[in-house]
């Protein structure tokens, strides 16, 4: 029974993981901010002290003051780029291989970085089913994160939820 109940958990959470949350906070100033994440289907396993094995998020954010962004953030590690230069990763949607440029935020957190062309970028993650993006870390290397993309909705339908 024990086996029964651990096999039905793992199978939920693969598949929890798929899926999309979609969110409506607010901001005091400027009013409703909207957002979808997900996060990637494989886990990261970085070295001390970031170990211990964690999923990357990707966020769709729509903000009345800083408009629509496309984020990648992870919980324990940090990017590998510098304040002072953009940054780029490469991106797959399907099949279809480009380089896509990044910055970081403007804290100078480096566990966060803001994908450039973020309307084709929403554009073609609608389109596809897969995506994967190949970041490099610090004092890890490159590393590829792989997302399902195929259940992704925006702009956000869910304007008439309450706060």
């Amino acid at each position: 029974m024990r086996f029964l109940f651990a096999l039905c958990f793992c199978l939920y959470s693969a598949t929890s993981l798929a899926d999309w949350k979609y969110q409506k906070s607010k901001d005091e100033m400027v009013g409703a901010i909207y957002s979808a994440s997900t996060n990637s289907k494989n886990t990261l396993n970085f070295s001390f002290p970031y170990q211990g094995a964690q999923p990357t998020t990707l966020e769709l954010r729509d903000h009345p003051r800083w408009g629509v962004s496309v984020i990648l953030s992870v919980r324990r590690g940090q990017f590998n780029f510098s304040d002072d230069e953009d940054c780029g990763v490469l991106i797959k949607f399907d099949d279809d291989v480009n380089t896509w440029s990044c910055r970081l935020p403007m804290d100078g957190s480096h566990d966060t970085i803001f994908l450039g062309r973020k309307f084709e970028f929403i554009s073609d993650a609608k389109k596809s089913k897969r995506l994967f993006i190949e970041a490099s870390f610090y004092s890890e290397g490159t590393r590829v994160i792989e997302f399902d993309v195929s259940k992704l909705k925006w702009p956000l339908v869910e304007r008439e939820l309450e706060f």
